[in-house]
């Protein structure tokens, strides 16, 4: 019995020794693999995240285009709080440069909406590997003009990018008989032409034109709305 006992002792003690010495091989391994092989695991663990800047144009005593009772900068914060909704189940970093119905220029100053963009452009540029996405409504003299439409800063080689694949995915989702072509902005549009970013302004549709302004207020297509361009943001960052 007493033999039995310490036979018991010795296998349990092998067995530790052995399993001591697959961990000292493994770590040995791993420690004299070709440096870059750790490289690519030190670059991969350390990827930028981006932060996603949503941008919900004008707001407060701005009310931006109208159409009856229903105004733009109320559409364009609803979809935005949207888009940053399905964001939050990706890995990047979202923020709303307004989450209510606010002008961003303090209460005193003479040029409201003067400052208003100069502060939607300040709160870009403290994040770094940001994208700024400005959602608008757009209207026009004459009904018949409708569909989404995308304008991108000349400033970021990556902002085309960004335009098409957005445009691509609104043709292929939601509008199939849009041919509506990105644009290039120009100094008229202040926040792209101040931004270095990846940076686009959609303009949603037309309050102007009856069809559009029935899907912008429906509840059902905002969301089918926002997940299509949140959802190109995403493919976008993973070009």
């Amino acid at each position: 019995m007493k033999n039995k006992v310490v036979c018991r002792a010795y296998l349990f003690e092998l067995l530790i020794t052995i399993l001591i010495l697959v961990v000292v091989c493994l770590l040995f391994f791993f420690l004299s693999a070709p440096i870059n092989s750790r490289e690519v695991l030190s670059i991969e663990s350390s990827f930028p995240r981006f932060t996603v800047v949503i941008d919900a144009g004008h707001g407060g005593i701005d009310s931006g285009a109208s159409e009856g009772k229903i105004l733009e900068k109320d559409l364009n914060l609803v979809i935005s709080k949207k888009i940053a909704e399905v964001l939050s189940f990706y890995d990047v970093d979202i923020y709303l440069t307004r989450d209510s119905d606010c002008l961003l220029a303090d209460e005193l100053s003479k040029h409201k909406k003067r400052d208003d963009l100069y502060a939607r452009v300040n709160a870009v540029k403290k994040f770094p590997n940001t994208i700024f996405v400005s959602i608008h409504m757009n209207k026009f003299p004459e009904k018949k003009y409708k569909g989404l439409q995308v304008f991108y800063s000349p400033n970021s080689p990556y902002s085309e990018a960004l335009a098409l694949v957005i445009r691509d995915n609104n043709k292929k989702y939601l509008e199939p008989d849009n041919a509506r072509e990105i644009k290039k902005s120009n100094s008229s549009i202040y926040v792209l032409d101040r931004l270095n970013c990846p940076s686009v302004l959609i303009e949603c549709g037309f309050l102007s034109n009856p069809d559009d302004l029935m899907k912008l207020c429906n509840e059902q297509y905002q969301h089918e709305l926002a997940f299509v361009i949140a959802n190109s943001i995403i493919e976008y960052i993973k070009l």
